[in-house]
Parts: C-alpha cells; sequence; structure tokens
C-alpha cells in the first residue's frame, strides 16, 4: 500500500489550503474543502487562527480522505471552553479497507483536545469504537414532520394485503395529484393551535441579529450551578452562520467549482438554500421575546423541500417559534419540517402533531481531553439541534 501522510491544517491557513486543493481536484483528485467553506470557517469567532482546522489523509498529492474540525465552546458553570466539533468525515471508497480511516481518527486524537464526533452513524460507529473511542455524549432528540409522506400514502399502501397491490398503486397515484392540496391543509390544521400566540408581536427578518438580544435566556448566578453543560452560541457565532453559509444556492457556484463538484463528498450548493432570521418583539413595549433562526433547502437527491428550526433564543415562546416555523414552511410549501426536542414536544400536545411527528434519538462519539473540565462534567453535557455541523445546513 502507498505511504498515506496526514495534514492538519490550522484555521488560519485554511483559504490557502482550499486554493491548492482545488487546482488539485481538478487533477482528479478528492477535494476536501471547498474554498467558500475554507472562508466560513476562517471567520469562526470561536476559533484562534492556530486552532486545527481541518485533517485531510493524502497518497502523494491526492486527498483519499479528510475530517473537519469545527472549534466551538462549551459553558460550564459560567465560564467558556473550548471544544472541538468533529464535521465531514469522508474516506475515499477505493481505500476505505486500507486503514485510511484509522490513520485520520488516530492522527486527530494525538492532538490532545476535547473533541467531540459526528453524529454516530453505523458505518462512524464501528470506525470510533474500532480505536477505542466509546464514550458517549448525548442523546440528542430531534422531531419532524414528513408531509410528504401523504402524497405516497405510505400508511395506507402499507397495510393492504399483496393482492391489492394494484388498489394502492391507483391510490398512491391519486395522492400523488392531490398532494398540493392536503399539504395546504396540513399547514392550516398545524398553525391553528399557535396562531394566536402571534398577536401583538412584531417580527422582524433580519440579515443580522441586534446586540439586544445576546444575553435572552442566560442563566444568572444563583442558577450556574443546577443549569446543565450547555454547547455556548453566542450572537457572535449566530451572526457567522448567517453571514458564512456553508452551503451555496446553486446560482452562486463559481464555474471552477462547478467544475470538481462531483470531487466534493458533501453538498457544494442546492436548488435552494436561504437562512431567515427573525427577531420578535412586543408591539405594546417593544420588549424582546426572543429570536428564531430558519433554514430552508431543496436538493436534487430528494423531491422535497425541507425547514429546519436552527436556532432560537432560550426563552423564545415555544407556541410563537412554531407558528413562525408554519408560516415560513406555508411560503415555500415545506415537505418535511425540522424541530429541537423542546418544540417537538409541544408540537405533540397538539391533536395533529401527535399524528405526524416522528422522533429520533441520535448519539455521539467524543473524546474529552484527560483532566480537562470537559471531561470531569461529560454527565451534565445536552445536545440540542442547535449544536455541531447540523445546524449549517
Amino acid at each position: 500500500m502507498p505511504k498515506v501522510e496526514i495534514d492538519v491544517v490550522p484555521v488560519g491557513e485554511l483559504v490557502t489550503y482550499a486554493q491548492t486543493a482545488l487546482r488539485l481536484a481538478r487533477g482528479g483528485g478528492r477535494l476536501p474543502i471547498p474554498p467558500h467553506l475554507a472562508a466560513a470557517q476562517s471567520h469562526n469567532p470561536y476559533a484562534d487562527p492556530e486552532d486545527p482546522g481541518l485533517l485531510v489523509a493524502r497518497i502523494g498529492d491526492q486527498c483519499v480522505g479528510h475530517i473537519g474540525l469545527i472549534p466551538g465552546r462549551v459553558q460550564i458553570d459560567g465560564r467558556n471552553w473550548k471544544v472541538y466539533w468533529g464535521s465531514a468525515l469522508f474516506v475515499d471508497e477505493a481505500h476505505r479497507k486500507s486503514g485510511v480511516g484509522t490513520f485520520l481518527i488516530s492522527r486527530l486524537l494525538s492532538l490532545d483536545i476535547d473533541f467531540v464526533g459526528a453524529e454516530m452513524s453505523r458505518t462512524a460507529e464501528r470506525m470510533w469504537r474500532l480505536i477505542g473511542l466509546t464514550k458517549v455524549l448525548g442523546p440528542r432528540t430531534v422531531y419532524s414532520v414528513q408531509l410528504d409522506r401523504v402524497r405516497s400514502a405510505v400508511g395506507v399502501r402499507a397495510s393492504l394485503p399483496q393482492w391489492m397491490e394494484p388498489v394502492g398503486a391507483v391510490i398512491g397515484k391519486a395522492m400523488e395529484v392531490c398532494y398540493p392540496f392536503l399539504r395546504r391543509l396540513l399547514y392550516l390544521a398545524l398553525l391553528r393551535p399557535f396562531r394566536r400566540s402571534l398577536r401583538g408581536v412584531t417580527v422582524s427578518p433580519v440579515d443580522q441579529l441586534p446586540p439586544e438580544f445576546d444575553d435572552i435566556g442566560t442563566p444568572n448566578d444563583s442558577e450556574k450551578d443546577d443549569h446543565p453543560v450547555e454547547f455556548q452560541r453566542g450572537l457572535e457565532w449566530i451572526n457567522w452562520k448567517l453571514a458564512h453559509p456553508w452551503i451555496l444556492p446553486e446560482d452562486q457556484v463559481s464555474p471552477e467549482l462547478s467544475e470538481v463538484s462531483d470531487q466534493y463528498y458533501f453538498d457544494l450548493s442546492r436548488p435552494l438554500f436561504a437562512l431567515h432570521a427573525f427577531t420578535f418583539r412586543e408591539q405594546a413595549t417593544g420588549t424582546s421575546r426572543g429570536y428564531l433562526l430558519i433554514s430552508v433547502s431543496a436538493s436534487r437527491r430528494h423531491r422535497h423541500t425541507q425547514l429546519k428550526v436552527l436556532d432560537a433564543s432560550r426563552d423564545l415562546n415555544a407556541e410563537l417559534a412554531l407558528a413562525m416555523a408554519f408560516r415560513v414552511g406555508w411560503t415555500y410549501q415545506a415537505d418535511l419540517l425540522v424541530f429541537s426536542e423542546k418544540l417537538g414536544r409541544r408540537l405533540a400536545e397538539t391533536w395533529i402533531g401527535r399524528r405526524l411527528l416522528r422522533r429520533e434519538v441520535h448519539e455521539y462519539a467524543c473524546r474529552p481531553r484527560k483532566g480537562s473540565q470537559f471531561e470531569q462534567n461529560l454527565h451534565r453535557v445536552t445536545v440540542d439541534i442547535c449544536d455541531g455541523d447540523y445546524s449549517f445546513t
């Protein structure tokens, strides 16, 4: 087997490295990080230039695997400590049985950092456990409403006996035709329990969240000892997401990047990708009620449009958040809606929510630095939908 080299690229050098990688990808190699993502990572407000930002496995000049690192913060009893989220773990299919993944993770674990792995898919979990990374963080609970299940009549067709399959096919075609109308009816039913929450509230779309929203929901000193350990996402972090999206609309992709899009394993662009931030204030007093961050996207792999509630201030009323999410979903006629545990639990209290909601639990492998505050408080750590790379898409 040819020798595998592992490059550790600091955050401060990501932009330069990405330009070189783009040139090499034109020669047939894998692209470990596109230039726009490198630029975004270089503006991470919680990163220092010397922080590791990317590990690349290469044979000669060709990239055969990579894993990204996103420097972040965890708040423990009122103090912030640096952690590193794993992102975009990939090994080229031709090298998946040659130990490249093990080389990558072994080099990562030699960095002596508080590492939080990406979501534990079955493939990644085998790799983590193979090298002894067995500590699990989480779980994170995500709720979703998949409206387009109605389009395919999944429940009805699954309940039919085999001899009635032709009838099921007819039902499926009929539901396909009726789906746009049924989707509108479902949105009206979803919004109805929450629409009154918007009365007396001014909702403003914003490009960046204003400073007055920075400390909403921050625990006071008397609460800190009992408060769960959370990953920090201050206003500077959220505004960074808004200013530097990871995914581009297709019409914003440069010709040179489009040329190598197949060389990057993850999505460079989508036909639709939009981030929407909203602030909420009392109409009578102007008092801040909170903020909400939503993404809307569509990909060519799937036939649906997806809405994700990416983030919200801690004290934002769940009814307000759900009402706004359904209004945005109606605008785009989104087929799949994804919510945090807090919002999912509130929606589950409604008749329509109990029938449409699906619940998923995700776990994360992690490797705390020995003796660190993160390791000592691991049992107190909570993970939300807004944490890690999940909240950038």
